[in-house]
C-alpha cells in the first residue's frame, strides 16, 4: 500500500476526517500538520524521541496521536485555539489585519491569524 511504502522510507502519513489537513511523521521524530488544499505548512509538532511510526486523528478531528519508536504516544490538540501563537499575533487587536493574514499569508502565518481569532470569536465576527 502507500502508507507501507512511505513507512519504509521513514514517514508515516494521515489525514483529518474532513479531509482539510493532513500530518506527516518523520525519522527524526517530528510530526508537521499540513493543510491539504495548498499544502502548506500550519505547525511543527515536536516530542518523539526517536522516529514517528504512527498517527492518527481523532473521529472529530480536534486531536492527533503520534506513536513513536521510543514507545511513547503522544496526544496532540491541533485544533487553532490550541496552537502555540508568536507574541507578534498574541498582541494582534485589529480583526481586520488578523482577517487579511488568514485570506492572503502562507499557510502558517493564517494559521496563527485563524487561531487568534478562534480564542476571540465575538471580536472575529464584529
Amino acid at each position: 500500500t502507500d502508507a507501507e511504502r512511505l513507512a519504509w522510507c521513514g514517514v508515516t502519513l494521515a489525514f483529518s476526517p474532513t479531509g482539510a489537513a493532513f500530518a506527516v511523521g518523520y525519522a527524526d521524530g517530528t510530526v508537521a500538520l499540513f493543510e491539504r488544499h495548498t499544502q502548506g505548512l500550519r505547525r511543527v509538532l515536536r516530542g518523539h524521541g526517536s522516529a514517528c511510526r504512527a498517527l492518527a486523528f481523532t473521529p472529530d478531528g480536534s486531536r492527533l496521536l503520534t506513536a513513536g519508536g521510543d514507545h511513547t504516544v503522544i496526544v496532540w490538540d491541533v485544533r487553532p485555539q490550541a496552537a502555540p501563537l508568536p507574541r507578534a499575533v498574541r498582541r494582534e487587536t485589529s480583526a481586520a489585519k488578523l482577517w487579511a493574514a488568514m485570506c492572503t499569508g502562507p499557510a502558517a502565518d493564517a494559521y496563527h491569524a485563524m487561531a487568534r481569532l478562534a480564542v476571540e470569536p465575538d471580536a472575529a465576527v464584529a
